[in-house]
């Protein structure tokens, strides 16, 4: 489980688990190792660009699967990314099938401008295609305000800050709540204060990823990887 729930935030059932209490050693000196002032310092020197973005598509085979992250819309329904299809409907948990999902990850409020350097030529490209899906999603990394009051309440107030700015459909903006860390750690995410962006195909398989504000060279390589994308299926 990648965000824990409220109640499993310090499962009981692996307090005295030898295991659970290495793997709980080794993220403590982890995180030690690397603070919000390393990220800080990371940010000014690159600009939140923690890599390049791909000019090629991942190969299929032995790509690495977006893991499993519980978020919510602004009225309070559950959607489990990577986005999973019901078996024998053409509908997806969001609506009508598609092919992939462009999932855009922030932690911090200040990376939502990197998110959008990427986010409008996709929809200008993209606004008619029914294949390919935009999601973004911010994870609030707190186990206080996952607690189910506090949520709907933030929830609440996040409609009410999409519907006034416009910004983004509500259908097409999710929060996720509780501990990131370890979802962090299997996409390789560093740097809790840039923008992530990753296309999803339907088995969940990371199949082109960036990261920071988007350059020209770097939003025509996502167009044509999506392009490719799309002509795979």
């Amino acid at each position: 489980m990648i965000l824990l729930p409220v109640g499993d935030y310090f499962p009981s059932r692996q307090v005295f688990s030898k295991e659970a209490w290495e793997k709980e050693w080794a993220r403590l000196a982890d995180e030690l190792n690397r603070g919000y002032f390393d990220d800080f310092k990371e940010l000014k020197r690159t600009g939140g660009k923690v890599a390049l973005a791909r000019q090629n598509l991942l190969p299929a085979i032995g790509a690495v699967q977006f893991p499993k992250l519980t978020a919510y819309d602004t009225q309070g329904r559950a959607v489990v990314l990577p986005i999973n299809y019901v078996e024998g409907s053409d509908k997806s948990q969001t609506g009508a099938l598609k092919k992939g999902t462009l999932v855009c990850l922030a932690f911090r409020a200040s990376a939502q401008s990197m998110i959008d350097s990427w986010t409008k030529l996709f929809l200008t490209s993209f606004h008619s295609s029914q294949s390919v899906e935009l999601l973004q999603v911010s994870v609030v990394d707190s186990w206080f305000l996952s607690l189910r009051p506090v949520r709907s309440l933030l929830l609440k107030s996040m409609s009410s800050s999409v519907l006034s700015t416009g910004s983004q459909p509500p259908e097409r903006t999710l929060y996720a709540f509780g501990d990131s860390y370890y979802f962090r750690k299997e996409l390789g995410i560093p740097n809790m204060l840039s923008g992530y962006v990753f296309l999803v195909d339907t088995k969940g398989r990371v199949r082109w990823c960036a990261s920071g504000f988007a350059t020209a060279e770097e939003l025509a390589s996502m167009i044509s990887c999506i392009e490719r994308f799309l002509g795979e299926h």
